[in-house]
């Protein structure tokens, strides 16, 4: 398990692979500090969340809340956040996983239908339509995955399960993640430090 500080206020990290084992799995997230046991895996413990590399399992204390069939491979990131009201954010390659949660099939599929009929069919308007309600979204929506705001020392943490390069990106480095959600404070940046993490 690497941690390498007390988050503080508002604070996001990126993982990038760099080199990984085929049955590794890295979860990345974060964890209270206070009596956490590095021996266990983040997100299946209390007080703690973690996005997992191989199947794209998110589980936040000790429950299962979403699978999204991601499996990042070298040159792909997985990032992690808490706001400063302590909701937590989870990111693939700068994309904001949360949306995924907070929306269903359903209404996506009706806004879809909608967004056809304005637009006459027209995909690539559709689209762009689409892709500009993401962003507004993903700027005003609220995490369903939030730490009491009264805990104060929640700790950023890897957990590998094999042999990997990992580049650690805490604000040293652009971001994946969009400058607009780093704007909207969603992803608070600056950091704690740089890091080329060696594991198992």
């Amino acid at each position: 398990m690497f941690a390498p500080k007390k988050a503080g206020d508002g604070k996001y990290f990126e993982v990038e692979i760099d080199r990984i084992g085929e049955h590794t799995d890295v979860i990345v997230g974060y964890a209270i500090e206070t009596g956490f046991d590095e021996t266990k895996v983040l997100g299946e413990i209390e007080n703690s969340v973690g996005l997992h590399r191989l199947n794209g399992q998110l589980n936040f204390n000790k429950r299962h809340l979403h699978s999204f069939g991601i499996n990042p491979g070298i040159g792909e990131t997985l990032g992690a956040a808490v706001s400063k009201d302590r909701s937590v954010w989870v990111t693939y390659n700068g994309s904001i996983l949360n949306a995924i949660i907070e929306d269903n099939d359903k209404l996506a599929m009706e806004r879809r239908i909608n967004l056809m009929a304005r637009f006459n069919d027209d995909e690539e308007k559709v689209n762009k339509e689409e892709k500009e309600f993401q962003k507004r979204r993903n700027a005003s929506m609220k995490s369903k995955m939030r730490f009491d705001p009264s805990i104060q020392n929640v700790r950023p943490g890897i957990t590998t399960t094999g042999p990997c390069v990992l580049l650690v990106n805490v604000g040293k480095m652009p971001f994946r993640a969009g400058i607009k959600e780093l704007e909207h404070g969603l992803l608070q940046g600056p950091s704690f430090l740089e890091s080329r993490f060696n594991c198992g």
